[in-house]
């Protein structure tokens, strides 16, 4: 969990699908955890944009 997190979600592995250069990782929640109220981070403020 990150120092200055938000909050925190705590999973456990249940599957993964290999595809290309990309694997996504299945999870199931196990515990969520609100640190602090707060802004989310999003890419929109950054300026990039991703395509994939």
């Amino acid at each position: 969990i990150l120092d200055n997190a938000l909050g925190a979600v705590e999973c456990e592995l249940v599957g993964q699908v290999a595809l290309g250069d990309h694997t996504v990782f299945v999870g199931e929640v196990k515990a969520a955890t609100l640190h602090r109220d707060g802004d989310a981070l999003e890419l929109g403020s950054t300026g990039w944009k991703y395509g994939g």
